[in-house]
């Protein structure tokens, strides 16, 4: 199983996926995958993409000129409809071209103002469902379309100030580029194209009403990656949106982050304290003895990670891409030892010198997925740490000011079912993104024993205890 080379080159199988355009397609994972005419609603992760459009002839403006504009440019489609049951609110009417449109009441001509907005923040637009109200965002896609709320392989960027909006699509893919742009709004369906954004591009809003717009980019591999905003008198924010009612977000969206914080805090693990990847922090898979029997690869799987992260300049959202695809590309889950043997492959061969070891088999349950992560992770300067309930491990990271969850088990596809680890089923299945920093629930958490501490130690490895 070869390490894949340069990540940023499209070569093998990535040239396959990406040079042709073509989105492959997993159970559960959301995809971007549509032409500029159009791109589904992702609900798995609170990011943003445009509503299906119809291009066709344009007598539908918007209320006053955006900067900047190319004339000509503007298309009408239809409005948008909310994918719920609960019916949607009437799509506000077009505003009529006028020389004093600039001196309208706002509210009146769209969305109601909002007052006190803030982290908490929860906005039914009779179109989507609007949350985590802020002012920057990254908005990033996985080699399958996959999207979420930070830089991945390529998207958009975008900061708001007032009520300019600046954004700029950016790509760390040799053959996939930005080719289009365009603003939209949610509410009428009206677009209008924009500068493609290779560079930060501002748009000034001041005299657009009140509600919810889109800024989405087109790339060369047709997929498409979109911002949403929130217009609110006279400022713009950037928001997530979702198809999901309020009560949803509220409970499935801010009500599981506050129960993960919850529980980290209970555990009293942090981020200063999840950083550390000397063999003292992580003696994985076993504490090193002096007469060599015992064989600890933590350093192996820090220098890995350099091999796999060659640019340490990549954002932290990037590094733990990168970090994942490989691991689903090269590891596969050793149902063999897990159900056959029930016990590590060096336990049963009595023989802990490495050659059983996953970094040596790249087959393993998920305490070694954990420990390689976090290894790999905290190697980068990135805070990792392990949540385990009954029978099961999985990761949390810390970035972006706040905690997400990484369950590798759930990605790998590739599985060994017999004594031979290079026999893997569905070698060609490696791009999942179902259990990558998803924003809603994945794993029960009523049922955890342990946050930090299935983690091998020194002292759990001489001990048995942490």
């Amino acid at each position: 199983m070869e390490k894949r080379g340069k990540h940023f080159s499209l070569t093998g199988m990535i040239a396959g996926i990406l040079a042709a355009g073509i989105v492959l397609s997993c159970a559960g994972c959301s995809s971007a995958q549509d032409t500029m005419g159009g791109a589904p609603l992702i609900e798995s992760a609170p990011v943003t993409a445009q509503p299906t459009e119809a291009v066709g002839a344009s007598d539908e403006i918007f209320e006053a000129p955006l900067e900047p504009v190319e004339p000509g440019s503007v298309i009408e489609t239809a409005a948008p409809s909310r994918p719920v049951e609960t019916p949607s609110a009437e799509p506000a009417a077009a505003a009529e071209p006028s020389e004093n449109a600039a001196e309208t009441s706002q509210a009146s001509k769209g969305l109601p103002s909002l007052k006190d907005i803030g982290p908490d923040t929860v906005v039914d637009t009779g179109t989507w469902t609007a949350y985590d109200f802020r002012t920057s965002t990254y908005t990033g896609l996985g080699l399958d379309g996959t999207v979420r709320p930070f830089e991945m392989y390529y998207g958009i960027y975008a900061e708001v100030n007032g009520s300019r909006v600046t954004y700029r699509a950016y790509s760390h893919l040799d053959d996939v580029k930005p080719v289009a742009a365009l603003i939209k709004r949610t509410s009428t369906g009206s677009t209008t194209k924009l500068d493609i954004g290779t560079t930060d591009t501002t748009v000034n809003m001041a005299k657009q009403a009140n509600d919810v717009f889109t800024i989405s980019v087109k790339f060369s591999n047709d997929t498409v990656c979109a911002v949403s905003l929130y217009f609110n008198d006279g400022t713009a924010y950037i928001v997530s949106v979702t198809g999901k009612t309020v009560e949803y977000v509220k409970e499935f969206i801010f009500g599981y982050r506050d129960e993960l914080n919850a529980l980290i805090d209970e555990w009293g693990v942090t981020p200063e304290n999840s950083i550390g990847v000397t063999t003292k922090d992580i003696s994985y898979p076993t504490y090193a003895t002096s007469d060599g029997k015992c064989r600890c690869d933590t350093d192996l799987w820090r220098a890995l990670a350099h091999e796999i992260v060659e640019d340490d300049t990549l954002g932290d959202t990037v590094k733990l891409t990168l970090l994942h695809d490989w691991m689903t590309e090269n590891l596969a889950y050793d149902n063999y030892m897990v159900y056959k043997l029930n016990k590590s492959r060096a336990n049963y061969n009595k023989n802990w010198s490495g050659i059983y070891n996953m970094y040596n088999t790249k087959a393993g349950k998920c305490a070694d997925f954990v420990n390689a992560l976090a290894i790999m992770a905290r190697e980068l300067g990135i805070p990792c740490t392990s949540i385990e309930d009954k029978g099961h491990t999985w990761n949390a990271v810390y970035v972006n000011g706040r905690w997400y969850e990484i369950d590798m088990t759930g990605d790998i596809h590739r599985h060994v079912y017999g004594e031979d680890v290079t026999d893997v089923s569905n070698p060609d299945d490696i791009v999942c993104y179902d259990d990558f920093m998803q924003n809603t629930p994945r794993n029960r958490l009523d049922n955890v024993e342990s946050v930090g501490q299935c983690i091998y130690t020194e002292k759990f490895a001489k001990t048995g205890k942490h």
